[in-house]
């Protein structure tokens, strides 16, 4: 047995990816110790942050907002792209803008109270005709901004949830003043209606919240709970389904597929 040498054959070298695509760069954590009560910075102060050691760099795919022409180049406390509105949204200071990635942000605040720096987490809610983002801070009233007029505190006396999801066509807060432990469910496609009978206790503090699927993911510190079903009589609450797990940064929490066409996580 034998082999034939082909015409034209190259030899092809491939890049050693033992050091990753930026081989010589070290990557560490957000320095500080999220466990150890006196550090002053650490994981558990950061929300939705990308930091990178040594200077600041373009990352493709976010959005480029200038935050100096806005109140005084104060901070932004949230941001939300709406597909259905076509516009990137953001609270910063005491004001709610839109066009923040535009040459001229538009202050769309009116009336609306909001507390300066406090993280605002938002939602769209698509219902019918009704298209709209909705933001919670966790101490003003959650509002509203429909994209024609101006924002407005929501209606039917909703919590002031610390966080906020769209799950099953209900709008969920979570975490509110002296009910920390607790998830609050609107009625079904109204977030202007909260029937007192739709509230579930989880047990401790809620840290966060996130959709998987069908289920509501209820993250807390030491704990993960679910809640499932589609209505009130089906409704079904696991309040430890993962043990001794938990979650403290509810901003970090999102979506992803494991593998090539894995399931989602």
């Amino acid at each position: 047995m034998g082999f034939e040498e082909l015409r034209n054959t190259q030899v092809m070298h491939w890049p050693n990816m033992w050091g990753g695509w930026f081989p010589g760069k070290e990557f560490n954590d957000i320095p500080g110790n999220h466990l150890d009560p006196n550090q002053p910075v650490g994981a558990s102060d950061c929300a939705k942050t990308i930091w990178m050691e040594g200077a600041l760099r373009r990352i493709f795919g976010y959005q480029n907002v200038t935050a100096a022409a806005l109140e005084g180049g104060a901070a932004i406390n949230g941001l939300i792209w709406s597909e259905a509105l076509q516009d990137l949204i953001g609270t910063v200071d005491n004001n709610l803008y839109r066009n923040m990635d535009g040459g001229v942000p538009v202050d769309e605040t009116a009336a609306l109270v909001l507390t300066a720096g406090i993280q605002t987490n938002f939602i769209e809610f698509r219902s019918g005709a009704t298209q709209e983002i909705i933001g919670t801070n966790g101490t003003d009233a959650p509002f509203t901004y429909a994209g024609a007029g101006t924002a407005a505190a929501l209606g039917g006396a909703p919590p002031s949830g610390t966080f906020i999801a769209n799950w099953n066509e209900y709008v969920i807060l979570a975490n509110y003043p002296g009910n920390e432990d607790a998830v609050r469910v609107s009625a079904l496609r109204n977030p202007v209606s909260w029937p007192a009978t739709q509230i579930f206790r989880f047990g401790e503090a809620i840290s966060g919240v996130g959709v998987l699927g069908r289920l509501l993911v209820v993250f807390k510190r030491h704990s993960i709970g679910v809640l499932s079903g589609f209505g009130l009589s089906t409704w079904n609450q696991t309040t430890d389904y993962v043990k001794s797990i938990g979650g403290v940064a509810g901003g970090a929490i999102v979506n992803g597929k494991i593998g090539s066409g894995g399931d989602e996580k």
